[in-house]
C-alpha cells in the first residue's frame, strides 16, 4: 500500500512539473532573433519564463490568448523567440489557425532585451531547412 501511495504522489508531482510552462516550438518564419542581458538573466530558461509573463501581460488585456516560442535549450544570450496573441471567443476559448498578432517588439522592449534580427521569410527558411532538418518553417 505504501508503494502504491508513493507512486501516485510521485506521478502527480511529475504531471505538475511537466505542465509548468509550454515553451512553444521554434518557427523561423515568425521567431525574432532576440538578445537578452546575461546580467539580468543567468540562463535562457530564466529569460523565457520572464518573457512568458510579459507576453501574458500584453495579450491578456487585448482579450487574446498568448502564443509563445521561447525554448530553454537555446544557448543564450542570442536566441530565437516570439510573443503573440490569438483572439479569444466570447467563452474565453480560441480556435487554432486564426491569425496570431505579433507582440514581440513590445514584449522585448518591456523585458529590456533587444531585437537583433527579424523572422525569416518562407523561402529563406525552406532553404535553411535543407541543411538543418529540425527547423520549422
Amino acid at each position: 500500500m505504501y508503494f502504491q501511495s508513493t507512486f501516485i504522489v510521485l506521478c502527480s508531482l511529475a504531471s505538475v512539473a511537466f505542465a509548468v510552462m509550454s515553451q512553444g516550438n521554434l518557427n523561423f518564419t515568425r521567431d525574432y532573433i532576440v538578445v537578452y542581458s546575461p546580467t539580468l538573466f543567468n540562463r535562457t530558461e530564466d529569460f523565457c519564463r520572464a518573457f512568458r509573463v510579459v507576453c501574458v501581460e500584453i495579450a491578456g488585456p487585448k482579450n487574446e490568448h498568448h502564443q509563445l516560442d521561447c525554448v530553454f535549450p537555446q544557448k543564450g544570450p542570442r536566441i530565437h523567440a516570439f510573443c503573440g496573441g490569438i483572439a479569444k471567443n466570447p467563452t474565453g476559448g480560441w480556435i487554432r489557425g486564426q491569425p496570431v498578432f505579433d507582440h514581440t517588439p513590445e514584449a522585448v522592449k518591456k523585458i529590456h532585451a533587444m531585437i537583433e534580427g527579424q523572422p525569416m521569410g518562407k523561402t529563406a527558411c525552406l532553404k535553411f531547412k535543407k541543411k538543418h532538418s529540425a527547423v520549422v518553417c
